[in-house]
């Protein structure tokens, strides 16, 4: 089967193979990889540039899904003590102004969570882009 030995030489032969140099003045990176079999060569390099692309992506996503989900609790937080306040706030004389005043306020906050799916998609416009330049780039 597949000893640790044989694999640690597979490993150490791939490394010696492959080279990675970041390109100055760039964001992009050049990818290498020395086989007698160009055919080889070119399924290492355009895997490794796919999985890049695809963690990167993946990266961004998760990082966007957190943001958005943490913004979301932000919200129901912020509508959950301005109803606190407006329930028990004893001095408030003209309830009908106030409880305007908290409706507004309330459409306000929620009118931000189309804004963070919209931020959440315009991250993935941006990070599906970058990863076509870069394939494109191949």
């Amino acid at each position: 089967m597949d000893s640790p030995n044989r694999r640690a030489r597979a490993l150490a032969t791939f490394n010696k193979r492959l080279t990675i140099d970041i390109v100055s003045g760039t964001r992009l990176i050049d990818i290498g990889y020395s086989s007698p079999d160009p055919d080889l060569a070119a399924k290492v390099v355009n895997t490794l540039v796919t999985d890049l692309a695809q963690y990167s992506f993946q990266t961004k996503y998760k990082s966007t899904q957190q943001t958005s989900a943490w913004l979301g609790d932000q919200i129901e937080a912020v509508a959950a003590r301005l109803m606190i306040c407006n329930c028990r706030n004893p001095n408030c004389v003209e309830r009908p102004k106030h409880m305007t005043w908290v409706a507004r306020m309330l459409q306000a906050i929620h009118g931000l969570q189309p804004l963070a799916r919209h931020l959440q998609q315009s991250t993935l416009a941006v990070s599906n882009a970058q990863s076509s330049r870069i394939l494109r780039a191949r």
